[in-house]
């Protein structure tokens, strides 16, 4: 089955039926683009922790947290990114009736349409 999260098409690693579904996305998963490839971003806060960046980006599903290894690219508040996922550090779960958490990140991803 195929989860789709946004402009976003993801494999699942299980079968799921058709519907909602939670994602959890480790912040490493991430992967800055530009904001024409993926789900657009702005970056609202970053933060310099020696071995990498810390960023948060106002998106469609609420605040999403990045960590990133790339120290030769940061980004300036405000700017305009696009965020993919990388294959490893999702996790895709059926929903199961409950109200997905708009803190997650897959907040409004769909199974199996």
């Amino acid at each position: 089955g195929r989860v789709h999260l946004g402009p976003l098409d993801l494999p699942a690693r299980e079968p799921l039926t058709p519907g909602p579904v939670q994602a959890v996305v480790r912040p490493q998963a991430w992967v800055i683009g530009p904001p024409d490839a993926g789900v657009r971003g702005r970056l609202v806060k970053r933060a310099y922790l020696g071995s990498h960046m810390e960023y948060t980006f106002d998106t469609e599903f609420g605040p999403v947290f990045v960590v990133s290894a790339d120290l030769e690219r940061r980004l300036e508040p405000g700017a305009g990114v696009g965020l993919s996922l990388g294959s490893r550090g999702v996790a895709v779960v059926a929903a199961e009736g409950a109200a997905v958490s708009s803190g997650v990140a897959g907040s409004g991803a769909d199974a199996g349409r």
